[in-house]
């Protein structure tokens, strides 16, 4: 392709030689957005694995916050009684 590809300026009635100078630089601009496509894809894989990492460290202290939201009703359900079964 880099063998039939006319010189940057070329007739514009030489349609045949535009056509080949058309397709190279097609050619270069895909291999450019499939490298683009690559890096940001390498890039998506490593901002999901940090995602997934923050969203089971959340998981975590969701888990911790549920059982101290239930040692705190229960502390509370204990003050209520200690109140009532000692105020009679």
């Amino acid at each position: 392709m880099q063998k039939l590809a006319p010189a940057r300026y070329v007739e514009v009635t030489d349609y045949e030689k535009i056509q080949i100078h058309q397709t190279l630089n097609m050619a270069r601009l895909m291999v450019l957005v499939a490298q683009e496509q690559e890096q940001a894809s390498v890039k998506m894989e490593q901002l999901t694995t940090r995602l997934i990492a923050q969203t089971d460290t959340l998981i975590k202290f969701t888990k911790g916050l549920y059982w101290l939201t239930a040692a705190f009703l229960a502390l509370g359900v204990a003050q209520v009684f200690v109140a009532f079964a000692y105020n009679r």
